[in-house]
């Protein structure tokens, strides 16, 4: 089992101010390794918060404060082959 903990930064440039938004993610991956251990399925699951925000206007402000700031359960599924 692997754990991942990662951020990402978006930064709007807009014509008038820089908008700010931090996203972290905490990911939780699973290898399974199948096949002569050549080939591998890795099922995860990511759990983010978008809480950190700056310099927003008041409009995209009124549009981000409708939903949540968090995104909970995001699935994923990887397959690939090791060389």
């Amino acid at each position: 089992m692997h754990l991942q903990v990662n951020t990402t930064n978006l930064v709007l440039h807009s014509f008038r101010q820089n908008i700010f938004k931090d996203v972290p993610s905490i990911k939780v991956r699973l290898p399974i390794q199948i096949i002569q251990k050549r080939w591998y399925l890795e099922p995860s699951v990511t759990f983010n918060n978008g809480s950190v925000k700056a310099n927003f206007p008041a409009d995209f402000a009124a549009i981000e404060d409708s939903v949540p700031n968090y995104f909970l359960f995001e699935p994923g599924l990887h397959f690939g082959l090791r060389f």
